[in-house]
C-alpha cells in the first residue's frame, strides 16, 4: 500500500502601483506629490488592502521628474500579505512649467526745465502678476514673491539741452536671477526730457 500526496500551492497574484502624476507654474517652491493608485487585473483578494507606499519625487525649477513609488505595504487587517503579491510599480510625472505671470519692469518718466545741469532720475518699478514688487534700500533690487530678484542699473546718459529729449530715452540693464523660469517679461522705458526756460529781452 502506497499513499502519495500532491502538492497544494499559491502563486502571487498580480499587483500594479502607480504614482501621480502632477503638474504646476513656477512659483519658487518644490512640486511633490505623495499620492498613488493600486490596480489588479481581478482586485485585490478579499479584505486585503494597500496600507502605505513609498513615493518620492520633488521638483522646483522649470522641466520634469520621475515620480517613483516604492515599498508598498498590503494588509489584511493587522496581518502583513505583502508577499501574496507580485507588484509592479510605475512612475508618475512631476512636471513645472514656466510662470506665466507678467513681469512687468520700467524706469520713471521726469521733466526738468532747463537750468544748464545734467539730469538724470534713477526711480524703477516692478509689478509680478499685476501686484507692485517692493524695492529694496537701493530702490534697484526687487524680490519677486517667488524668492528670484531683479537687479537694475540705470545706463541713461541723462538730459541736458531740449534736444536731448527723446522716447524711451531712460534705459537701464537688468539681471533677474532663474530667467528662464519665466515666460512673460517686459521691460519699458521712461523719458528723461528738457523743457525751455523762459527767457525775457
Amino acid at each position: 500500500v502506497t499513499a502519495n500526496y500532491g502538492k497544494l500551492s499559491i502563486t502571487q497574484a498580480p499587483l500594479t502601483i502607480t504614482a501621480d502624476s502632477n503638474s504646476k507654474e513656477y512659483d519658487g517652491t518644490a512640486l511633490t506629490d505623495n499620492g498613488w493608485q493600486d490596480t489588479a487585473p481581478v482586485g485585490l483578494k478579499g479584505t486585503d488592502a494597500v496600507d502605505s507606499v513609498t513615493v518620492t519625487g520633488t521638483i522646483t525649477e522649470v522641466g520634469s521628474e520621475d515620480n517613483v513609488a516604492s515599498a508598498a505595504v498590503v494588509k489584511n487587517g493587522d496581518v502583513d500579505v505583502t508577499a501574496n503579491y507580485d507588484i509592479t510599480y510605475v512612475k508618475g510625472t512631476l512636471t513645472i512649467t514656466q510662470s506665466s505671470k507678467a513681469l512687468v519692469i520700467g524706469s520713471s518718466t521726469k521733466s526738468w526745465t532747463y537750468d544748464g545741469e545734467t539730469h538724470t532720475d534713477e526711480v524703477y518699478s516692478v509689478t509680478y502678476d499685476n501686484a507692485a514688487v517692493t524695492a529694496d534700500e537701493t530702490g534697484k533690487v526687487f524680490t519677486l514673491p517667488t524668492g528670484d530678484t531683479v537687479t537694475i542699473t540705470a545706463t541713461a546718459a541723462g538730459v541736458k539741452y531740449v534736444a536731448d529729449s527723446a522716447e524711451n530715452n531712460n534705459t537701464y540693464t537688468y539681471v533677474l536671477t532663474n530667467a528662464g523660469q519665466y515666460s512673460s517679461v517686459t521691460a519699458n522705458y521712461g523719458k528723461l526730457s528738457i523743457t525751455q526756460a523762459p527767457l525775457t529781452i
